[in-house]
């Protein structure tokens, strides 16, 4: 452990110490433990009390309910007991860990918490259950998008060798291009490991199509991301790979070699998944340099590791190097031995070339006729019990491509149902949206309407009020005018009374005078009739006056109130139409000339917007 380490490992308990004086530990100080194990996982520099010092952290972190704590921690855990081989824990932190994502509707945990339970499904051979959680996984990084390009390449590269080992390799094809597609937009600080995963994939494709030398490429710059970023997994799973290559094509010299690279990489490693298919080569290359010693030592080690990590294509295949081997040393009890603990053994269902030891059997045993017998005997009962559990086992197997299919659909038409739901919401939220906008319009439109209402009556009322007030003083004047008239009409009676008087004595001393001459005398009487007719005139004037003013008292107020416009020349005219006098006599009264008094009958006329075809004198009498 380096210094760093040390001081980080100090400072933490001192942390923790401190906490235990009545401090809470809070959320900060949970998350650099976390950061500090996380390291150590890592770095894989870890002893067997580091999953209880982590289980501890998620208990504390389940208490106070940090959920982004254990977002952390359980992944972690699930990892971590993975390698150590104990599923069930392994299981149960995985559960965890999609419980609390879905608590937090996170959906870039969920997706990495079903990919965690797909390679655990994975693992215990469960097929189905694997495609499904693989499928919903890989539906979560999709809507999560591109916060999780590394996560879901991840998830497709281990997905392409899923459905490789079920034999599905159109639908592998199409996991391994998806990743590729990924990978090309991004950008991360680990886009050299996952470089590593995707190319080791592609060279995997061309070995399993004997294409060895565009295998040996793809592996070799496997092997060079691997070590640029430090990938121990990935370094061992290069040189294994190359290794066999160099198996298959007979070098088996350079086959020891990478194999033993590998397998001193593997020995370090916490996952030690390939170590069984690295013991079974160098078996392999061991047994056809004749040193059975060293082969019989790395099947050992293959079929240990075989079972451990249930592999079971080379824990068959490294059983079935011992048998022959023992067989060869006739070891035959050891081998027989052998034998019914390997089909004793569950991971025995899932080897394809169950047959070759039967075969081995019976070629071994053939001159020996009793002994041929009771292995064909045994091992026809064995078989017929063993076939049973293997339809079960294969049933699975047989019901994936159902169950991809249907649970594809089934994740289609949720997705579809979804889709449609947001598209609803969207359409119900435009439609609310518009709806509002409408009535914001209406209500505005309302508001306007009633406010233009309120100005247009308050602006009535006060035009009303305005035309009263007008109204009012008009009628005040006019009765003012009224008794100025009236003081006038009083005034001129009593001067033409007085003139009356005046006329009515000369007339009297005219009459008393009687001239001689006949001219004269004739003079005398034309001037009484003069004086006469002038008193009289006069006596008719102020009957026009007193009957004027009688007429005028509400004729007035009318015409003030229905044409304000006119001046008082103008109402003048008027009045004199209503009570009959034409345009002659309306000039002798008015004094003015003939022409205008028709002057102010057309003024009069337009300024009360008559038609020709309409007599004024008749209109003014309806005023």
């Amino acid at each position: 452990m380096g210094v760093r380490n040390l001081i980080k490992l100090a400072i933490l308990f001192f942390l923790v110490s401190f906490s235990s004086y009545g401090q809470e530990l809070t959320k900060d100080v949970l998350k650099k433990k976390v950061d500090y194990y996380n390291e150590k996982l890592n770095s894989k520099v870890f002893d067997d009390s580091i999953d209880k010092e982590l289980q501890q952290i998620y208990a504390i972190a389940d208490k106070k309910n940090y959920d982004n704590i254990m977002n952390m921690v359980a992944p972690m855990l699930s990892q971590l007991y993975f390698k150590k081989g104990e599923i069930d824990k392994s299981f149960q932190y995985a559960n965890k860990y999609l419980e609390v994502a879905q608590r937090s509707s996170h959906t870039y945990n969920m997706a990495l918490a079903y990919s965690l339970l797909f390679n655990l499904s994975n693992h215990q051979g469960d097929f189905p259950d694997a495609i499904k959680k693989a499928l919903i996984s890989e539906a979560y990084f999709d809507k999560a998008k591109n916060d999780s390009v590394n996560g879901e390449i991840v998830l497709l590269v281990n997905f392409q060798y899923f459905l490789n080992k079920i034999n599905d390799y159109r639908r592998a094809q199409d996991k391994l291009k998806k990743a590729s597609l990924k990978f090309e937009k991004y950008k991360g600080k680990d886009s050299v490991f996952l470089n590593a995963l995707i190319v080791e994939a592609e060279g995997l494709e061309f070995f399993r199509n004997k294409d060895y030398d565009k295998a040996r490429e793809k592996f070799q710059s496997c092997l060079i991301s691997s070590n640029q970023f430090g990938f121990k997994q990935g370094i061992a799973s290069s040189y294994n790979n190359i290794g066999v290559i160099d198996f298959e094509l007979g070098n088996y010299e350079e086959s020891l070699e990478n194999l033993h690279k590998s397998y001193d990489v593997i020995t370090t490693c916490p996952g030690q998944y390939n170590l069984a298919e690295t013991c079974y080569y160098l078996a392999k290359n061991y047994i056809y340099m004749k040193n059975y010693d060293r082969a019989n030592h790395y099947l050992d080690i293959a079929i240990k590791s075989g079972s451990a990590y249930g592999n079971a294509d080379f824990f068959c295949k490294s059983n079935f190097e011992k048998l022959k081997l023992l067989f060869s040393e006739k070891d035959e009890l050891g081998a027989e031995k052998l034998l019914n603990n390997i089909i004793e053994n569950e991971l025995f269902l899932d080897y394809q070339d169950k047959d070759e030891f039967f075969l081995l059997l019976l070629n071994h045993y053939t001159k020996n006729d009793n002994k041929y017998k009771e292995i064909v005997r045994q091992y026809q009962e064995a078989f017929r019990e063993f076939k049973k559990k293997l339809r079960e086992k294969n049933l699975d197997k047989l019901e994936y491509v159902y169950d991809y299919q249907q649970t594809r659909d089934s994740l289609e038409l949720n997705k579809a149902k979804i889709n449609s739901v947001i598209v609803e919401s969207k359409k119900k939220a435009e439609r609310t949206y518009w709806l509002i906008i409408m009535l914001a319009i209406i209500s505005i439109t309302i508001i306007i309407i009633f406010y233009n209402r309120a100005r247009v009556y308050k602006l009535k009322n006060q035009k009303n009020l305005i035309k009263a007030k007008l109204f009012e003083e008009r009628k005040s004047h006019n009765e003012k005018i009224i008794d100025y008239r009236n003081r006038k009409l009083i005034d001129f009676a009593i001067h033409v009374n007085e003139k009356n008087k005046i006329l009515n004595k000369i007339k009297d001393q005219l009459k008393v005078l009687s001239p001689d001459d006949n001219v004269r005398k004739g003079e005398v009487y034309n001037l009484i009739g003069f004086i006469t007719n002038t008193i009289n005139q006069s006596e008719d004037q102020v009957q026009i006056f007193k009957d004027a003013d009688k007429l005028n008292e509400q004729f007035l107020a009318n015409l003030s109130t229905k044409y304000p416009e006119l001046n008082k020349q103008e109402r003048r005219v008027v009045t004199f139409i209503r009570l009959g006098l034409n345009s002659k006599q309306i000039a002798t009264q008015m004094n003015i000339s003939y022409n205008t008094v028709e002057n102010y009958r057309y003024k009069v006329r337009k300024k009360m917007n008559l038609s020709r075809d309409i007599s004024l004198k008749k209109f003014v009498n309806t005023i």
